[in-house]
């Protein structure tokens, strides 16, 4: 499996002068000794962009004067893939590992003096599963999945032709995902969670056909966790959508003697 990182490398020209504050016989003239990067170290999942400011690094301590300094370049070590640098001085390059390596280097030059800065790389945050026909229990390409949270973005994603979808999304509980496609039903999943740097994969959903509405009729067993057994007299709230935890009651039952 590949893993697949974007570096995206922002490149700041000016030099910087250092002067020396005490009085000494031998003047030493500022030279450029490489690169400095910030930030230093860094973590990324991957397939998200890392963001970095490159700017020479001079001295020694002490020295005198403004050296000159040659524009910034760029490259991922790993594999010497070349980042380009563009008219804003923003470079970006993409970098593909197997699932062995867990970190990559960044390397930048300028006035021929090079320096690097370790990138960790770490485990994409994932939520996926697979949306079927409830009627033919085929799979269904093409449904829109969103992932929505408070204070964040929409996240969209769609099925493929197998009907699965995978969406990278941040870290965090209380995600919504909504479940759409013309001829269906819509359904919707609440009250999840994506685990950090973690991959979970979501109960399979089967969308009904929109030509299939009308009363329907819901069974299932309580049992006492304990024991084992159906539990007898407990009642059942349902509500529109999957793992809904609050909101209007739809319809309620209570169970019999064996729990159902």
């Amino acid at each position: 499996m590949k893993k697949s990182t974007i570096l995206l490398l922002t490149l700041a020209f000016a030099a910087t002068s250092c002067s020396s504050t005490t009085p000494v016989k031998t003047q030493v003239a500022c030279v450029v000794q490489g690169v400095n990067f910030t930030p230093n170290p860094v973590q990324v999942e991957k397939n998200l962009t890392v963001q970095l400011t490159a700017t020479p690094k001079i001295g020694p301590k002490g020295c005198v004067g403004t050296p000159a300094t040659e524009g910034i370049t760029g490259w991922l070590t790993n594999d010497r893939t070349k980042i380009t640098v563009d008219g804003q001085g923003k470079v970006r390059g993409l970098l593909e590992t197997d699932d062995t390596n867990d970190y990559i280097y960044v390397s930048a030059k300028t006035s021929g003096k090079s320096s690097r800065v370790k990138v960790n790389v770490l485990p994409a945050t994932l939520l996926g599963g697979v949306v079927l026909d409830a009627v033919t229990q085929t799979p269904l390409a093409g449904v829109n999945i969103t992932f929505t949270h408070t204070g964040q973005e929409p996240h969209p994603s769609l099925t493929t032709t197998g009907g699965n979808y995978l969406t990278q999304l941040p870290a965090g509980n209380g995600y919504t995902v909504d479940i759409t496609k013309p001829g269906y039903l819509p359904a919707q999943i609440g009250n999840l969670e994506a685990f950090s740097n973690q991959s979970r994969f979501l109960e399979t959903l089967p969308l009904i056909p929109a030509d299939r509405t009308g009363p329907g009729v819901v069974t299932g067993i309580v049992t006492n966790s304990v024991v084992g057994k159906g539990l007898a007299g407990a009642t059942v709230n349902i509500r529109s959508g999957l793992n809904v935890q609050s909101g209007a009651i739809v319809a309620f039952g209570l169970t019999d003697t064996e729990g159902v």
